[in-house]
């Protein structure tokens, strides 16, 4: 007995491709809308943001990660920033 004649024998119906497919397309439209933030760019400065885990069993390498980042911005913007902005 293989697992195809166990669907045929429980009456479960296998989704079809086409409906796979679309429910594919969907989230993949859905998931890939461009975010509405703004810029971060100004005449003056430079904003950027991290994505990092600060909480729980990797917070050692992701604070470590946050400071080493912010140690080398503040040496970046001692030297003038990219180009002229900080």
């Amino acid at each position: 007995m293989n697992q195809f004649s166990i669907i045929k024998k429980t009456g479960i119906k296998m989704p079809s491709l086409t409906s796979m497919s679309v429910v594919l397309i969907a989230a993949i439209c859905f998931f890939s809308q461009p975010s509405f933030s703004e810029s971060g760019l100004t005449a003056t400065e430079v904003t950027i943001g991290m994505s990092n885990v600060l909480t729980g069993p990797t917070a050692a390498l992701a604070i470590g990660m946050k400071l080493g980042a912010e140690a080398f911005f503040e040496k970046l913007n001692k030297d003038g920033g990219v180009a002229g902005r900080k």
